[in-house]
């Protein structure tokens, strides 16, 4: 896909109570990911547009669907004791003796996040976009598990994004950024996180891409040298970098 092909990005803000992108390697005690992975991402948009589960892995790949995320609350962490059903003896919760488990997970706080979202399907990112204005969906979107409902608000669309050619020495990022394509600026006051995430599942939730990514994690823009070798699009008053 020729990078010029981003023609119409959708902006909307996403955000929850707490939200759990488990990381992958986690096992017991389910760890999660700083913000949502390429893979939740759709998930999220799937359940706005009213797609059915394990139905939509074309439609998100990198040559149909780019995204960026922008921190808009500091990244923080907590464990939380959820009660999940203990399905060892079965699914039905009469006549179990300790039918629920109280299982440890590591949840964020307040997360509140950016989103800028391109489709190549134009029906589908019509849809998407009225949805999102009329805050509405079809199924009711979460952040990462069921129990952690999420609420979303449109800001904008933004029509013929443009790449900057040329900058300074540095340039300005407001979103994420794939860590090998920059060579970050570091600046008093940041903190930062890289975290390898998963960007996409094929047909039998596989994930096909991991991707390491560099977060700064009080939501502050990161800095990066001129040379970047990703191309970096003026979204609207932000300098974004699509996954």
């Amino acid at each position: 896909m020729s990078v010029n092909s981003i023609d119409k990005v959708l902006v909307f803000d996403l955000w929850g109570t707490y939200g759990h992108f488990r990381r992958l390697e986690s096992t017991t005690s389910p760890l999660t990911y700083s913000i949502p992975t390429g893979t939740a991402l759709a998930g999220i948009i799937a359940a706005i547009l009213g797609l059915e589960r394990d139905s939509y892995y074309k439609i998100f790949t990198p040559k149909n669907f780019k995204y960026s995320l922008r921190l808009l609350s500091p990244v923080r962490k907590l464990r939380l004791n959820i009660s999940l059903i203990n399905t060892k003896e079965g699914f039905f919760l009469r006549g179990m003796k300790n039918p629920r488990t109280l299982m440890p997970y590591e949840v964020l706080v307040n997360p509140r996040y950016r989103v800028y979202v391109w489709l190549k399907d134009h029906d589908l990112f019509k849809n998407l976009t009225k949805l999102i204005k009329e805050h509405k969906s079809y199924y009711t979107p979460y952040l990462g598990i069921a129990p952690l409902i999420a609420d979303f608000e449109f800001t904008n669309v933004i029509e013929d994004p443009r790449i900057l050619e040329e900058f300074e020495e540095y340039i300005r990022i407001d979103s994420i950024i794939e860590r090998e394509y920059a060579t970050v600026i570091p600046k008093e006051g940041q903190k930062y996180l890289i975290e390898r995430i998963p960007m996409y599942f094929n047909e039998e939730r596989v994930v096909q891409k991991f991707l390491d990514i560099v977060i700064e994690a009080n939501g502050k823009p990161i800095f990066v040298r001129q040379g970047a070798r990703k191309p970096i699009w003026r979204v609207g008053d932000e300098n974004v970098v699509f996954i």
